[in-house]
């Protein structure tokens, strides 16, 4: 049985969005450095800054995303494991949020409740016994 046929439909759709999300952050990043009047003004800020939050930052992240989705689409462990843990940091940082948000309801404050639900279900999926058998575990020295 070929690794295609035994990988689950929801591993290929996180990879392929991850994928995806990699080509957006590489393709923000390029835009950004080849024409610096698209790039967002940051008043009060070094162009060192700009530089590191508009260009860098989207590169390394894309490639972080596109490392994980990458070994997410084969079936290795430390993909999922820190596709987990990623996950989980990015929901946490949304707490703040949460916290200082102005008044009771906002539809922001809303949206980001939802980007935290689906985030938390993600990392619920994949930490689930009956998914993890299908990841590569590593070899164990004899």
């Amino acid at each position: 049985m070929t690794d295609q046929a035994k990988r689950p439909a929801g591993v290929t759709a996180l990879a392929i969005a991850l994928g995806l999300l990699t080509a957006y952050l590489w393709g923000r990043g390029a835009l950004a450095l080849a024409s610096p009047k698209v790039r967002p003004a940051i008043e009060g800020t070094t162009l060192r800054y700009r530089l590191t939050m508009d260009v860098y930052g989207p590169f390394l992240m894309g490639g972080t995303w596109g490392v994980i989705g990458w070994g997410l689409f084969r079936l290795r462990e430390w993909a999922r494991q820190a596709a987990m843990i990623f996950i989980i940091v990015g929901a946490g940082l949304l707490v703040p949020y949460f916290v200082f948000a102005n008044s009771l309801f906002q539809w922001s404050v809303l949206l980001a409740a939802l980007e935290v639900v689906i985030r938390l279900t993600i990392v619920w999926y994949l930490f689930r016994g009956s998914l993890a058998q299908h990841f590569s575990k590593p070899a164990r020295p004899v």
